[in-house]
């Protein structure tokens, strides 16, 4: 085909050989097919290719619309709260608190699909370990004062 007889936007185009038509005749004049005349769009490379999909990974411009599970946040900030103002923390009150709400949120997340195991997670691991070296702390404290009365 030359560059005259190159099918343009909005011509039509033969169905079998792919030959341009003529506007109000329906058969090819190269293989002489009867034609329902169609419009022959061309297909217009992009200019940028398109993204990969890896698996495991939501593809790209996807919104997690899960709801966050309250009590895993509440569990979070309360544990935060008791490491950085440990009077709080006295009688392990808050993180005991911190302790069984964390425990419930990420219950929460793994039964109603929820958003928010990660901060479950972090306000048990926070909690615990802040309750072992207050243990700690206390036994290290108890022992110091015993082996003063006994001097």
């Amino acid at each position: 085909m030359s560059y005259n007889q190159m099918p343009q936007q909005g011509f039509f185009q033969c169905a079998r050989c792919g030959a341009p038509l003529q506007q109000n005749n329906p058969y090819c004049s190269s293989c002489g097919f009867m034609n329902q005349q169609q419009p022959y769009y061309p297909q217009q490379q992009s200019y940028y290719p398109q993204q990969p999909y890896y698996p495991g990974y939501p593809p790209q411009g996807f919104v997690d619309n899960r709801q966050y599970s309250g009590t895993a946040i509440a569990g979070f900030v309360i544990s935060l709260v008791c490491l950085f103002f440990p009077i709080i923390a006295l009688f392990y009150i808050g993180e005991l608190l911190a302790l069984v709400l964390s425990a419930v949120g990420m219950n929460d997340c793994a039964k109603n699909n929820k958003r928010g195991r990660g901060l479950g997670i972090a306000g048990l691991v926070i909690s615990i370990t802040f309750m072992v070296l207050v243990l700690i702390a206390l036994l290290a404290a108890d022992s110091i004062v015993r082996r003063s009365y006994y001097w």
